[in-house]
């Protein structure tokens, strides 16, 4: 089923470690998600790995199955920590952020950034500091806790939230519902282009870029080049040239980064939103 425009679920898989005395509200969330699951025929999965390698085995064989064409959603039932990672309670140990995100990666990249991701663990956003728009995202979504969040919180709405996305058929509007409370959304191609906007901002425009181009230049000629007046109006000429952004420049980096899956921003609207905060900026020193 479409989940929001452009992304495809067929499989909900919960990978759940809790510590002793826990299980209450993860087994009565399960009964809920069981009975909608089976009204709209959708594959519930259910995992419980005891180890860290059982967790990361778990994660690489949603992989292999993504790859036959499974569209999984990944939901964490389990602690979080922001130094550790993803608690596995039975082996008092945890599966670090690079290793899981790691894996999440694989599978995004297997299903073509399609990968949606629900955290119940506390610190479930700070997987996002792996992320660099460099390299491929390891999910299209992740919706997860900046901080520690209640059972009862995570008992209360998250059943609430899968019913209402699969009736709606929309992510979106079920986290907003049900989720915002208490977590927070990351979104691949929002990431992208604020970064980008960042980039363009800071390092090709203004004083960010005239500090970067005299950096360029004073390596260019400590390099040997003989520093003549005339050389060195022909240095800043290319440099300011080939230091202006272009569609290309956002087109690599949208095509690394997304997987192939169409971006939804262009340059022009990347410069829409720098010339906005330029103005604002202008307005606050004002």
């Amino acid at each position: 089923m479409d989940i929001t425009a452009g992304l495809t679920v067929n499989t909900l898989f919960w990978i759940s470690s809790l510590r002793a005395g826990e299980e209450g509200p993860t087994r009565r969330v399960i009964e809920n998600l069981e009975a909608e699951c089976q009204r709209i025929g959708l594959p519930l999965k259910v995992y419980e790995p005891t180890s860290v390698p059982l967790l990361l085995d778990t994660l690489e064989k949603i992989e292999e199955a993504s790859r036959k064409g499974m569209r999984p959603i990944i939901h964490f039932d389990m602690h979080g920590s922001i130094s550790k990672g993803l608690e596995i309670a039975a082996a008092k140990n945890s599966g670090s952020w690079p290793a899981v995100v790691e894996r999440l990666k694989a599978i995004n990249i297997a299903t073509k950034n399609n990968l949606c991701v629900v955290s119940g663990a506390c610190f479930g956003l700070h997987a996002i500091k792996e992320v660099t728009i460099t390299e491929p995202c390891p999910f299209y979504i992740l919706i997860a806790p900046e901080q520690e969040v209640s059972f009862g919180f995570l008992e209360d709405h998250t059943a609430a939230f899968y019913a209402e996305m699969f009736s709606s058929a929309d992510i979106m509007k079920a986290y907003e519902s049900h989720l915002a409370e208490q977590m927070k959304v990351f979104h691949c191609e929002k990431m992208l282009a604020v970064a980008l906007a960042r980039y363009i901002r800071k390092s090709c425009r203004g004083q960010g870029g005239k500090q970067r181009r005299e950096r360029l230049i004073s390596e260019i000629f400590m390099q040997g080049r003989e520093r003549t007046p005339e050389n060195l109006r022909e240095v800043r000429r290319q440099l300011k040239a080939g230091l202006r952004p272009t569609q290309d420049f956002v087109d690599r980096f949208a095509e690394r980064f997304l997987i192939g899956k169409k971006c939804g921003f262009t340059l022009d609207d990347l410069m829409g939103v720098i010339e906005r905060a330029d103005a604002a900026e202008t307005r606050t020193k004002a």
